[in-house]
């Protein structure tokens, strides 16, 4: 019986692929595309040269692939961030990185705060010595 998540999974699949395939990238300037395979574990030479020309195609990687010998080269991200759309972009998501920032600032002082939490928070820590766990007298040890 199928579960009904599978083009879920599949996606999944996918992404980890892709992360790996980006992980090479950081680490090799070629390598060849039956390298890749093995190293991602894809079946074959050919998904892996489909998997990186997709990931060419969507902007995820820069490289080029030589048919003749299967090899990828990888390559520098050819944007040199000074165009106005990418400015634009780049302020956006400091923006959006100090409001989380805040949100999650207010969060936490919330929480700190609130009585039910701090309660849960200190039962599910390791029991703590109450004052009358120790003994007011101290002990001599008769050897």
């Amino acid at each position: 019986m199928p579960c009904g998540n599978s083009s879920l999974t599949l996606k999944v699949v996918s992404s980890i692929y892709k992360r790996n395939i980006q992980r090479l990238t950081q680490t090799y300037l070629t390598l060849s595309l039956e390298g890749i395979a093995n190293s991602v574990q894809l079946s074959s030479p050919k998904v892996a040269e489909m998997h990186v020309l997709q990931m060419i195609q969507d902007g995820e990687i820069h490289a080029t692939i030589n048919q003749k010998d299967g090899m990828v080269r990888f390559l520098e991200d050819p944007e040199q961030y000074k165009s106005c759309a990418m400015i634009e972009r780049i302020d956006s998501s400091i923006e959006r990185m100090m409001k989380l920032s805040k949100k999650l600032t207010a969060t936490d002082e919330l929480m700190s705060c609130d009585p039910a939490y701090l309660s849960r928070a200190g039962k599910e820590r390791a029991p703590r010595l109450d004052f009358d766990d120790y003994d007011p007298v101290p002990q001599k040890f008769s050897m």
